[in-house]
């Protein structure tokens, strides 16, 4: 029985630390800082919600030729119940090839990490959710794309160290994202993506998954 127990105790610790599989690797990014593709694949805003600053981000990998866009939609405070708080970061991650959107990843839901491809969104447009201003990524073929609303007047930040740390300390995202945007789409050894969320704390983490599956807290009244 205590071989049986100890054969089980080893058997998990080599599971625990197992590498998960990468999609992509991310020592062959290079920070481009590329307004061009920037302006090129930045989505268009469904509704009135205008950001009153967006952050950005560029690579490229030198191996794959993929190009990816990080974006951040800011507010300087979220009035919204029990989701109150200053600062208010929405990210979205695009992930382009041979000039073709492949995948997306975004704030579904209080940072929980949603995911598209792009036979699901084709033209990334995208409508921020009212109240706590999660995105919500809308196909080109909706109704509502015809009316989505070209911004050209926000402006625009280059993200850089500095302003790493600073989204970082300001909503506890986790700056690795930003570093290495393929962590988003990195697979668990058990199935699924071993990422469920934006957060850097594993309780904000365990707190908004939990509610997202059983909303156990009033996010929504």
């Amino acid at each position: 029985m205590k071989r049986a127990i100890v054969a089980i105790v080893i058997i998990a610790m080599v599971i625990a630390t197992m590498p998960i599989v990468k999609a992509e690797d991310s020592s062959d990014l290079i920070d481009t800082n590329d307004f061009e593709l920037y302006e090129k694949y930045r989505p268009r805003i469904v509704g009135e919600i205008k950001p009153e600053r967006v952050y950005y981000k560029t690579y490229e990998n030198i191996a794959t030729g993929e190009q990816i866009l990080i974006i951040f939609y800011f507010w300087n405070k979220q009035e919204y119940y029990i989701a109150r708080h200053d600062y208010d970061y929405e990210p979205i991650i695009i992930f382009i090839q041979n000039d073709i959107i492949k995948k997306i990843a975004y704030d579904e839901w209080h940072y929980v990490i949603g995911r598209k491809t792009v036979d699901e969104v084709g033209k990334v447009t995208i409508k921020f959710v009212t109240g706590y201003r999660a995105i919500k990524p809308v196909s080109e073929n909706d109704d509502i794309y015809t009316r989505a609303i070209n911004y050209t007047d926000i402006p625009k930040i280059y993200i850089t160290n500095e302003i790493t740390g600073e989204i970082e300390r300001n909503i506890g995202f986790d700056r690795r994202i930003i570093n290495d945007p393929y962590i988003v789409y990195e697979e668990s050894i058990f199935g699924g993506y071993k990422r469920k969320t934006f957060w850097d704390s594993p309780a904000y983490a365990f707190l908004t998954v939990t509610d997202r599956k059983i909303d156990w807290i009033n996010f929504e009244r």
